[in-house]
């Protein structure tokens, strides 16, 4: 019997079914592995084929390069790959697979069928892999490309099988890799079919908005906002919906990076950030963004499934992306529009007949209240990875009217106060717009940004203390409060040591005529602790914002004539007038033309 404590080597089979727990947790994980194969190998079409969840089936069909004949067998020992050769490799890398592991993974834990054919050939291979070991080989007649089939996952480790979820679950899991890929990779045609059912299919005709329609559906495509920003070698593109686009979770906040999905805890922030003026608090913004770099900028080598990444100078991408979304968010009016007639919704249906398989490329139709709207073929693609060409195209959207974007300065220029009614709303007439402005949501915006400008200019009032206040902290706390003391005096803070860990406040920021407290300043510390210093200050705009509601005139407190008009002049001036700093509307409008339709005096 062997000793427990001896030490061994393991056996090429064992390797395989640590590696498979690594890289393949579940069917959605084989999809991953494989349709990024396809992305390699240059497809312009991609089928996805699923029963069961993907437990039972699971088949990836592609139209890319093929394999090599002599490579068929190769592909699925362990560590062997054609997109690096060498570990300086690793620092250029713009393929989405590299390691070299998920066939072998694949292979070990399930029933693998590869069939594939190189453009040059005139006949391709067929191979069948069982646990590993290779059954069948031989010549076959098949169309150029790559089809994997992969049957009864985890057949051979039971135990790694039961903790998979149920077959609806697994299949949700499997869409959601899918649309990622399908979103970073408009110039791809993607099909994923369940049961024998089409889920869903993008054309692959290059065009973002298209495949965000095909994915999240009309009432999110037409609220789009589109990026498209260069600065410091870095591009972001893609869409950010406009804030009335907003969700209770970060599920419909995507991020690329030279085509791969990532996740990225710093750009989310930076995203949420850029939306915090215009967006309530704790709901999130919808966005899709691809971020296009030198590819020596970002380290993709650090987890199996490359979908945590390392920056070589993370700050300055999450500033990027910051300030591209900034500036698209504050070039546009978000003047709630109220319409006093509803439209009847557009009926958009999918002909789902004219779907085109991985190795077709013809043109598909999308049914528009009967009538058939052709959508073009898929164009030819930049294949340069960190900055490729999109096409924008209209398809669906063509006859959606096309609101102007609004240049802040020109916003209810040479306004007339008209009255007020319910002792709350103040009715305004500017051009051949009616504007409603709630004096509460507007006061509250007023005296928010007014804090806000004097601390940005440092111009921020202190009151001393009668009796400092004395706080307790960590040796890791009071680290901090030594490195960015100065910091702290340019928020309206007069601290000192006192004691071997505890500070005495001496003065502390006016904050809208009230004194700043203990809990405040332990908050900014608190923030310090895990975020940019600089930016820790503007974590607190959630309790500033409730103190700016608190002071501000209520509904139904009485205001004259010049006070409201002192208000709203100052109100406009802001960079974003439009939302209180909870993201409350302040201001909607109703057009002459709505309220001419419902007097009948327009048909």
């Amino acid at each position: 019997m062997n000793n427990l404590h001896e030490i061994s080597i393991l056996d090429n089979k064992t390797i395989n079914k640590i590696a498979a727990g690594e890289v393949v947790e579940r069917p959605a994980s084989i999809v991953k592995e494989l349709v990024e194969n396809s992305i390699d190998a240059k497809a312009t079409a991609v089928t996805v084929e699923i029963k069961n969840g993907g437990i039972s089936l699971l088949r990836v069909t592609d139209n890319g390069f093929g394999i090599s004949k002599k490579d068929v067998k190769i592909a699925f020992i362990r560590h062997a790959t054609s997109k690096i050769k060498d570990e300086s490799d690793l620092s250029n890398i713009l393929s989405m697979g590299f390691r070299g592991e998920a066939l072998a993974s694949i292979a070990a834990i399930s029933q693998v069928e590869i069939i594939t054919k190189e453009h040059n050939e005139l006949t391709g291979v067929r191979m069948q892999i069982d646990g590993g070991i290779v059954t069948e080989e031989g010549e076959v007649g098949c169309p150029e490309g790559t089809t994997m089939v992969v049957k009864n996952i985890f057949y051979n480790t039971p135990v790694r099988r039961k903790f998979l979820k149920t077959e609806m679950t697994e299949a949700a899991y499997i869409e959601e890799i899918l649309s990622k890929m399908a979103l970073g990779h408009p110039e791809i045609s993607f099909k994923f079919i369940n049961n024998s059912n089409v889920v869903f299919y993008t054309s692959g005709n290059n065009d973002l908005n298209n495949v965000i329609f095909n994915i999240y559906g009309r009432d999110i495509t037409k609220k789009l906002l589109e990026i498209n920003d260069y600065e410091n070698n870095i591009r972001v593109e893609g869409f950010v919906g406009k804030p009335e686009v907003n969700r209770a979770n970060r599920m419909y906040e995507n991020f690329f990076i030279n085509g791969r999905y990532i996740k990225s805890t710093a750009i989310e922030n930076y995203v949420e950030d850029a939306f915090k003026p215009y967006m309530m608090i704790k709901r999130f913004p919808f966005c899709v963004l691809k971020i296009n770099m030198l590819p020596d900028e970002v380290d993709v080598n650090v987890h199996p499934t490359k979908i945590e990444v390392r920056f070589k100078e993370e700050k300055k991408v999450c500033i990027a992306v910051y300030q591209a979304i900034k500036r698209v968010l504050e070039n546009v009016s978000f003047i709630v529009d109220v319409p006093l007639n509803e439209e009847k919704e557009l009926k958009v249906e999918i002909n789902k007949t004219c779907i085109k398989d991985a190795f077709e490329v013809e043109n598909y139709l999308i049914k528009e209240n009967n009538r058939d709207t052709l959508v073009e073929k898929p164009v030819k693609v930049n294949e340069t990875y960190y900055q490729p060409d999109f096409i924008k195209q209209n398809i669906v959207h063509e006859n959606e009217n096309k609101k102007e974007i609004i240049e802040r300065k020109e916003i209810l220029k040479n306004y007339k106060i008209v009255g007020q009614i319910f002792n709350t709303y103040w009715i305004l007439e500017h051009e051949k717009n009616m504007y409603i402005i709630d004096q509460h949501a507007a006061h509250e915006k007023v005296l928010y940004e007014k804090f806000m400008n004097e601390f940005k200019s440092e111009n921020i009032i202190s009151q001393q203390l009668l009796q400092p206040m004395v706080i307790e902290v960590s040796i890791k706390e009071k680290e901090i409060i030594l490195k960015n003391i100065e910091l702290l005096k340019k928020f309206g803070f007069e601290i000192e040591e006192f004691g071997i860990n505890s500070f005495a406040i001496r003065e502390v920021p006016i904050i809208l005529n009230k004194p700043s407290n203990a809990k405040f300043f332990l908050d900014i510390i608190d923030q310090m602790l895990v975020r940019d210093v600089n930016s820790a200050y503007q974590n607190k705009e959630q309790e500033i914002a409730s103190i700016a509601c608190k002071a501000a005139v209520k509904a139904n407190d009485k205001m004259s004539f010049e006070e409201s008009k002192k208000m709203i002049d100052d109100l406009i001036k802001l960079d974003n007038p439009f939302h209180c700093p909870h993201g409350r509307p302040v201001i909607i409008a109703m057009d002459r033309y709505e309220i001419e339709k419902k007097f009948k005096r327009v048909i």
